[in-house]
């Protein structure tokens, strides 16, 4: 047992050594293309690449900015202002739903009565088939009245 153990030592460490003998021999081989694709690359004209591209990249966002700009708003606004300008818009707009629903409430209660009264007058069809609904007042009072 102690023989085989040995021997299985042996052969381990030699596997290992293959093993970074061939990795040796791989980086080596890397490293020589890497070599001379590098001498293949100019670095100054990449970073000049990479310039050119920010400012084209600036230079489209600019013109961006000035297409979506707008003709009716002045330049200079006042946060303010403008705070102030909408809560006077909003007032007006209440104030013009509260006369109305002051105005159309009478209206409305009129209205009602009136519905009311011509419900009752008007006659309702009876079925007595389930697959036929069978018209409500209201039904009837509507379609009559579109009529």
């Amino acid at each position: 047992m102690g023989i085989q153990f040995n021997i299985d030592q042996i052969k381990y460490a030699n596997d290992n050594v293959q093993l970074s003998i061939d990795t040796y021999k791989a980086l080596q081989n890397t490293s020589k293309v890497l070599k001379k694709n590098i001498k293949k690359v100019n670095i100054n004209k990449i970073e000049n690449l990479q310039d050119d591209l920010f400012d084209y990249i600036e230079d489209t966002k600019e013109i961006g900015n000035i297409l979506s700009t707008s003709y009716d708003l002045p330049l200079n606004l006042d946060e303010q202002e403008i705070d102030a300008e909408l809560a006077l818009i909003e007032d007006s707009i209440l104030d013009e739903n509260i006369e109305q629903d002051n105005i159309a409430s009478y209206i409305e209660d009129d209205k009602k009565e009136e519905d009311k009264n011509l419900l009752q007058q008007i006659p309702v069809e009876e079925k007595n088939s389930d697959t036929n609904q069978q018209k409500t007042k209201k039904e009837t009072y509507f379609a009559q009245r579109e009529s």
